[in-house]
């Protein structure tokens, strides 16, 4: 079944994920960026799908892959489902989503169009306000509120469809939890609507997840995703795709070459870090969650034998709330083993692994395509502990990196640049860091070093100075037009500027990009021939000039005729 075949089922519910389509950068050329699905997306509408309203997934930039003259559009017009779902979780989608949802919008006027994700529940009042394509936004944890949004819509249409005369369907949202909608009818005083086209009605936010409802979820249910083959096979770590380049060729090169899950363990945060979207006080504002709770681990296992049962090899987790304890990790991974479960895994730590830990890791996952990552972002203890919520010394660090080496477990090393508190002179400590990891280290087959952009919600990007941070990101259409220009983004602009941190005040957005971007290429460059193994800055340039030069000669070659 592909989606131009118009005898595909249509659905009551659409979930629509629109990466951010146009993007340029040197060593990549054009590419698509944002390919993974936020991890709850499968899950949601697995769970609406079960509770008897037929839902699909359609990924734009997969159907891209597939077929370059796709349009979102034709396959909305030719199913007008009753609701249509779109992904904005994060900030780098704002224009595509937006644009995507004018046309969906003119292509299905009768469509209900609710966004979900991160930055739409962060800027939830602004988008219903002031985007009539936008009739809702769905904040924090969505499995409860969207089915109740599907049963709403679809029960009421079909009542109006039996009997004309039956009330419109919109007064039931006001019992929807989560939900921030447009109220379009008169008030009842029959005055003058409020905003452009409408009031804008936020319900309370009641509805959060708990581990009782994330364990009934689903979330590799992947046929639900229209060419879910190539989703798995083709989108994975470090998540772009370049649009000049085969499946094949992006597959080899811009993958670590394993089908890499996002695998749910829990939800919730228990600190902050500065430029984190989803730490603590974020997930607060944004969903209502004030502490973090684990999955049961047969519900762990059965998404893990789910997900390999459609091709994934490896799996992906960021988890990790308590990480001087792990004590959930080491029972997890015992009983894999016991029932002899063979997969790889990518483990990224917030900390330090325990040792129990790593031992457990290295019994459970001997292959050296799994992985430990590290994150230390910085060789600078000072700004390490003013910017993470998980502290530890460059000994502490280097202690256990000894000890992973020791096991023969791969290692990747994540650093960044440009965040508060830092100077350049502290990027000295970083380049001094990463050097004797790199002399010391066997097992360390990567490092990389990624600047971080500034994320709604993030404790930096809600109190910028108290950070010493400058921006012009503070509302929604500032990031919509941010992303509106596809030579301006992932990679070369940060969305902030800290003043002094080149030792003068001289500087403003541009010149704080430009400059951090030489010392990029000059010291942290991460481009290299194969994704698993990077972090010589003299073989990146290299290769970034090579890349380039291909890059325009495809360009200049004619078209055939």
């Amino acid at each position: 079944m592909t989606p131009s075949d118009e005898s595909s089922p249509r659905p009551d519910c659409l979930f629509v994920h629109q990466p951010k389509m146009n993007n340029y950068y040197k060593p990549l050329g054009d590419f698509i960026w944002i390919n993974y699905m936020p991890m709850g997306l499968l899950a949601i509408a697995d769970w609406v799908n079960r509770h008897g309203y037929p839902s699909r997934i359609v990924h734009c930039g997969i159907e891209w892959i597939e077929n370059p003259e796709f349009s979102i559009v034709d396959y909305v017009a030719t199913r007008k489902p009753p609701v249509v779902a779109m992904t904005l979780h994060w900030h780098q989608q704002s224009y595509d989503v937006i644009e995507a949802a004018k046309k969906i919008r003119a292509a299905s006027p009768n469509s209900f169009i609710v966004l979900g994700g991160f930055t739409a529940a962060y800027y939830h009042e602004e988008l219903v306000r002031d985007y009539d394509c936008i009739d809702g936004v769905i904040r924090g944890d969505g499995e409860i509120p969207m089915l109740e949004l599907v049963r709403a819509i679809v029960g009421r249409r079909r009542a109006r469809a039996n009997d004309r005369s039956a009330p419109s369907d919109r007064p039931a949202l006001s019992a929807i939890p989560n939900l921030t909608w447009r109220r379009t009818e008169p008030s009842s005083g029959g005055g003058r609507r409020e905003g452009s086209s409408g009031t804008v009605v936020v319900n309370p936010l009641t509805y959060v997840g708990t581990r009782d409802i994330v364990n009934q979820l689903h979330f590799a249910n992947m046929p639900l995703l229209e060419h879910y083959e190539t989703y798995v096979r083709y989108i994975g770590l470090p998540f772009v795709y370049a649009k000049n380049e085969s499946k094949q060729a992006n597959y080899k090169k811009y993958t670590i070459q394993s089908p890499l899950f996002p695998l749910c363990i829990g939800r919730g945060c228990p600190v902050d870090c500065s430029y984190c979207g989803g730490s603590k006080s974020s997930q607060l504002r944004i969903s209502g969650r004030r502490s973090y709770f684990y999955r049961s681990i047969d519900a762990v296992i059965e998404t893990i034998l789910e997900a390999q049962r459609y091709g994934y090899e490896t799996m992906h987790t960021c988890y990790d709330p308590e990480p001087r304890l792990q004590k959930y990790y080491v029972r997890l991974w015992r009983e894999i083993r016991r029932r002899g479960i063979r997969t790889e895994w990518f483990f990224e730590c917030n900390a330090l692994p325990s040792r129990e830990m790593i031992d457990e890791f290295a019994l459970t996952f001997p292959s050296p395509k799994s992985v430990i990552a590290l994150s230390p972002e910085t060789g600078s203890e000072r700004v390490r502990r003013a910017n993470r919520g998980f502290y530890f010394s460059n000994q502490e660090l280097l202690d256990t990196i000894a000890y992973i080496d020791r096991k023969g477990i791969s290692m990747e090393v994540f650093f960044t640049y440009g965040i508060p508190f830092e100077t350049e002179a502290d990027l000295q400590a970083t380049i001094q860091l990463r050097g004797e990891i790199a002399r010391r280290f066997k097992h360390v087959t990567g490092m990389r070093a990624l600047s971080i952009e500034l994320e709604p919600g993030a404790p930096w990007q809600m109190e910028p100075e108290k950070y010493g941070v400058r921006t012009n990101l503070r509302t929604f259409r500032d990031y919509y037009l941010a992303h509106s220009n596809p030579n301006e983004g992932t990679y070369s602009r940060f969305g902030y500027y800290i003043p002094g941190y080149f030792g003068d005040s001289k500087v403003d957005e541009k010149t704080f990009a430009e400059r951090l971007q030489a010392i990029k290429c000059q010291h942290f460059c991460f481009i290299h021939p194969s994704a698993r193994r990077y972090w010589k800055p003299w073989k990146a340039r290299m290769l970034c000039r090579i890349s380039s030069l291909a890059a325009r000669m495809r360009r200049r070659k004619p078209a055939s005729k």
